[in-house]
């Protein structure tokens, strides 16, 4: 596949398969394990031609009408630059992701490094009986000259995953409890997904929090999702790269959720912490 680097931003330079293969269904398509169990990886950057600071990822094509499409995503990486993976990223939250021609699905922003010369891959799961498809699509950012003004990490953490059914922790309107993460970080993200083969229009809110050592402080992680009557998840709009300054184990976090209709059932969410 050929990889380009351009200009972009506050980096001078960014690895991506986002115009590929075409508008509606950009990125990589891969195969995810039926039934909630992991797939096989897919390369999906290969290889880095410049150092990585921080990762854009959307998912697209994985909704099917009628179908309780609810999916997980482990980003992983090869720092030798071959096909044997490590999970840099957990379990995100994927379910019914809608096509580019409506906006696409779930979309995260994640400061970590990951080296020249390493091979990006992705492997999804899905809580129905047929693996049916997904696309994966990841923006690798590089380029700063000195990265001591851009915090950036080496792991994540999810909170509030349910594997063995393909989702996060059920939501409702109003806030609902993650817990606490095992390790200390900097940075925090969080993933939203539907597992229903019978959707309505609704548009949802989710605001992340935590209690910390001083008070219940809201830390500006704010989405908003739509669903359709099509069984689809469209991601609208998310804040990227806000870093939280320190993250403790005895942070509890939180995410609270609104909607300008009725919750419909099957609704969760995750929780990301980077270090």
């Amino acid at each position: 596949m050929t990889l380009k680097s351009f200009t972009f931003g506050g980096f001078s330079k960014v690895v991506h398969n986002t115009e590929a293969p075409s508008v509606d269904t950009p990125g990589i398509n891969i195969i995810p394990g039926a039934s909630n169990v992991k797939g096989s990886w897919t390369t999906i950057l290969d290889p880095l031609p410049h150092d990585v600071f921080a990762l854009n990822i959307g998912f697209y094509n994985g909704d099917v009408s009628a179908t309780n499409r609810g999916s997980l995503c482990d980003i992983g990486i090869d720092l030798s630059g071959g096909t044997t993976f490590s999970v840099l990223i957990p379990d995100l939250l994927c379910g019914s992701a809608a096509p580019g021609s409506l906006g696409g699905g779930q979309k995260y922003s994640f400061p970590l490094f990951i080296p020249s010369g390493a091979t990006v891959g992705a492997r999804a799961q899905t809580a129905a009986a047929a693996s049916g498809t997904l696309n994966v699509a990841i923006s690798g950012y590089g380029g700063i000259k000195d990265n001591h003004f851009f915090k950036v990490g080496r792991k994540v953490e999810a909170l509030g995953i349910v594997s063995a059914s393909s989702r996060g922790t059920t939501i409702v309107s109003g806030a609902t409890s993650f817990g606490s993460p095992t390790f200390d970080g900097f940075y925090a993200e969080h993933g939203f997904s539907v597992n229903s083969a019978a959707m309505t229009a609704v548009r949802y809110h989710t605001h992340l929090f935590s209690t910390d050592r001083i008070a219940n402080v809201e830390r500006n992680n704010f989405k908003v999702h739509v669903t359709t009557a099509l069984e689809q998840v469209i991601g609208v709009c998310t804040n990227p790269f806000y870093t939280f300054g320190i993250i403790k184990t005895t942070d509890t976090w939180s995410i609270t959720a609104s909607a300008n209709a009725a919750f419909i059932a099957g609704i969760s969410a995750a929780i990301y912490i980077v270090r």
